[in-house]
């Protein structure tokens, strides 16, 4: 299944290649980017599985296995010609790794599937956790956005912080 949804919100595509999300899914995507994405600018999250997320995890950064979301940022932060929008990049979220993920944290899929798109979009804007203070200038972001949609914290879901 192979199906590309536009949204109202000008500048944000989701491409479904992967049976296994439901509108549901998508309608989370949509709600948690339509609140971080600023009007000038452009992204496009696939929702995938593993297969596809474990090879380009690979290509791009010689990891052997599916993870839960890859992001590519745009490197120049300008777009076709034909738009007006900057674009930032590219998010691909894996169903599988998602879904497991969510299930061992007992947690529902879409709250860690909008933590997951809120992830992977503050990577596309400079945000990032190599080291212990940028990890948690990100974590606090995250927390922050996530509170304003009423979704829990998510580290703490998982003891990680409190």
């Amino acid at each position: 299944m192979i199906k590309k949804i536009l949204f109202e919100k000008k500048g944000l595509s989701i491409l479904v290649v992967s049976n296994l999300w439901s509108q549901e899914n998508i309608n989370m995507v949509k709600k948690t980017i339509g609140l971080v994405l600023p009007v000038e600018n452009e992204v496009s999250i696939k929702l995938s599985n593993d297969i596809e997320v474990r090879n380009l995890n690979y290509k791009w950064r010689k990891i052997d296995k599916a993870t839960n979301v890859l992001s590519f940022a745009s490197d120049n932060f300008s777009n076709k010609e034909e738009s007006k929008l900057n674009y930032l990049g590219d998010i691909i979220i894996a169903y599988e790794t998602v879904n497991k993920e969510a299930k061992e944290r007992k947690i529902p899929l879409n709250n860690h599937l909008a933590h997951l798109a809120l992830h992977g979009f503050l990577h596309l804007i400079g945000y990032d956790h190599v080291s212990i203070s940028d990890a948690k200038s990100m974590e606090c972001k995250e927390v922050d956005l996530l509170f304003s949609i009423g979704i829990p914290n998510p580290y703490y879901a998982k003891g990680e912080a409190k």
